[in-house]
């Protein structure tokens, strides 16, 4: 049988976590204790696993607790950044989404036919989107959906318990404004900073060049070409290149733009 500790614990944990030590006013049990443990699940799940006698808690029990916690919390699993909300995506997107993929130049490229009607996009929808660590790219600003983004697991790239597929598209009238790069940073460290992954992969076809700009942004590093390539859903073969980040190399990336940020800073004063 499956151990699994209570979402409560969730709760408790929090008085106890050292992030608890920003909000000074904060108990257990009350409710900015709650809306702090919603923004610091990752970080206390881990110290409440380990409190609860999980030293190394596995998927399947982060994934029911998470489940659980979001469920009777009433919220949901989100992710942000400055101008982004990164959430789970709804049956009420359907319309949104239909508007977006229908366009030929955004699912082809990426190797997906455009959606044919609304209907398709709610299959889709259900079938591809609303699985585990996929998410509507949203802006904060409109409320819109824009995009998507999403860690794949047992795909051709990742096929370990410890790595996963970095996966994108973005609708047209928002190309060029740095939106996906954003959310894929926050993405990446979500994948391994929350989840703890020691690799994340990531691929695009020839001719992308959007999507390649958007991996060499991001740090990743360059494994191998793959020459006719067969993409089933185009039933076309093409040229694939195939990228790669650790987590060693997020770190250090990390790494490296705090200390560039500091020297902009030193420079200035």
């Amino acid at each position: 049988m499956r151990r699994v500790f209570p979402y409560t614990i969730i709760i408790e944990a929090h008085g106890k976590h050292k992030t608890a030590g920003r909000n000074p006013g904060a108990k257990t049990g009350c409710e900015r204790g709650r809306k702090k443990a919603k923004k610091n699940f990752f970080k206390i799940f881990r110290f409440a696993a380990k409190n609860a006698g999980f030293d190394k808690p596995n998927r399947d029990l982060y994934n029911e607790t998470a489940h659980t916690f979001f469920e009777k919390e009433g919220t949901e699993m989100t992710l942000e950044t400055p101008r982004l909300r990164l959430r789970p995506w709804e049956n009420s997107d359907a319309e949104q989404l239909y508007l977006l993929a229908r366009d030929p130049r955004v699912g082809p490229i990426a190797g997906w036919p455009p959606h044919k009607d609304l209907q398709d996009s709610r299959r889709i929808l259900k079938d591809i989107l609303q699985t585990e660590e996929s998410y509507a790219v949203v802006r904060k600003e409109t409320g819109e959906v824009i995009g998507s983004i999403g860690l794949r697991r047992n795909s051709d790239l990742a096929s370990g318990d410890n790595e996963r597929e970095l996966g994108y598209w973005l609708g047209v009238p928002f190309w060029g404004k740095g939106y996906m790069p954003e959310a894929a940073k926050e993405v990446l460290r979500h994948a391994f900073e929350d989840l703890g992954l020691q690799t994340v992969w990531c691929g695009y076809y020839e001719g992308n060049a959007q999507s390649k700009r958007v991996q060499e942004k991001l740090g990743f590093t360059f494994q191998w070409k793959t020459e006719r390539l067969f993409v089933a859903q185009m039933n076309e073969y093409r040229t694939g290149y195939v990228n790669r980040m650790t987590e060693q190399e997020w770190r250090r990336s990390k790494i490296g733009a705090v200390n560039s940020q500091q020297s902009t800073v030193d420079s200035i004063l």
